[in-house]
């Protein structure tokens, strides 16, 4: 599975959504998570980078367009995994939205509490 995070200027929310989003059974071997940062200045990409030391399969890519469009094409340029899955979440405390799609094509909403 896929994971894209847009981000941009999300350093009070990210580790939390990244950690809510990893804290599940599903295989890490069969899992990537691109975290898509417009050019934050707040701290975002550090803590990413810090957290890319627990989870590899964590990645951190440049999105100089900052449109959450330009982001999920430009990480799903660089997947590994099949497109039989993929997500999006929106890290910011207004949403906590993800949006999931499986292999079953039947889009789900999940809201996350934290």
């Amino acid at each position: 599975m896929t994971v894209v995070l847009p981000t941009l200027n999300e350093a009070g929310y990210i580790e939390t959504c990244l950690r809510t989003l990893l804290d599940d059974p599903f295989p890490r071997d069969r899992l990537e998570v691109f975290v898509v940062d417009g050019g934050s200045s707040d701290g975002t990409r550090a803590i990413v980078e810090r957290l890319r030391s627990e989870f590899p399969f964590v990645r951190l890519l440049d999105n100089p367009k900052r449109l959450q469009g330009a982001a999920f094409n430009l990480a799903l340029t660089k997947r590994t995994h099949a497109p039989n899955g993929s997500c999006g979440a929106m890290p910011t405390h207004a949403t906590r939205k993800v949006f999931l799609r499986g292999a079953s094509r039947q889009a789900q909403r999940t809201t996350l509490t934290w």
